[in-house]
């Protein structure tokens, strides 16, 4: 055992997305606009079976129960990767539907902070 916490042993990823600023800055000169929000983003991401077993937690509910352990099968809140890999997986979902979906696809990619979304198309009827 190294003591090393283990937010300090991962890496944070890459930005992949475009900043806040740039993002609101956009949404400001759409004509109609739409926002949304993932909720529980990192519930959502699948972590691959093999490696859950690094995610494993230690719960009890009062402390005259035992410590039970478990294994996380989605991304855990609180880790130094779980914005890159909800972001990413996310990412990779626009990715997949480029052919069918284009303008979907290209909203995922570009008009996503994290998991707010701050979109809007150049008119009404686009909307629907």
């Amino acid at each position: 055992m190294s003591n090393v916490p283990v937010n300090k042993a991962q890496c944070t990823g890459p930005t992949i997305q475009d900043d806040i600023f740039s993002i609101v800055a956009r949404f400001r000169t759409y004509p109609c606009v739409l926002t949304g929000n993932i909720e529980t983003i990192y519930r959502c991401v699948w972590v691959h079976p093999n490696h859950r077993r690094y995610q494993s937690i230690s719960w009890r509910y009062k402390s005259t129960d035992p410590i039970q352990s478990y294994v996380l099968n989605t991304v855990a809140y609180g880790t130094t990767t779980a914005p890159f890999l909800a972001v990413r997986s996310s990412y990779q979902c626009g990715i997949n539907n480029e052919t069918q979906f284009p303008a979907e696809s290209h909203i995922i990619k570009e008009d996503f902070y994290v998991d707010d979304l701050l979109t809007g198309p150049d008119s009404r009827e686009q909307l629907f």
